[in-house]
């Protein structure tokens, strides 16, 4: 069979590029789509693609383009937030992951984001 996973990483990387080119072109929301249908993942193949390699700062612009993109209290938005953070991790880079953590958790700390969420039917 396929002992080292390649055929795996083959097909979700072919998977992958499928969904991009027919799902969004400015790409976030097909992250996003891609991610969620695949989402959990034993292997993370392309899973991370969007956010590796890149620093805090290029990382905090895509991130605010995903706040426009879904709104502040979409769980869209947790799951791209969440992707970015499990992204520093796996990248080991511990303080960037917290940053990122400490920006979401302050959002969400906000009153009218605890309401909201609290109210959504």
């Amino acid at each position: 069979m396929d002992s080292t996973g390649d055929l795996y990483v083959a097909f979700d990387a072919y998977c992958r590029h499928l969904w991009m080119s027919r799902a969004d072109t400015d790409g976030i929301k097909a992250y996003y789509s891609y991610n969620q249908a695949s989402f959990p993942r034993a292997d993370t193949g392309s899973f991370y693609d969007l956010y590796t390699r890149k620093t805090l700062a290029d990382t905090c612009l895509i991130l605010e383009k995903v706040d426009k993109d879904f709104g502040v209290d979409n769980y869209a938005r947790f799951t791209m937030w969440h992707t970015a953070i499990r992204c520093f991790l796996a990248e080991e880079k511990y303080s960037e992951a917290e940053q990122v953590s400490r920006g979401l958790c302050s959002e969400l700390l906000k009153p009218d984001i605890i309401y909201r969420l609290n109210h959504q039917s």
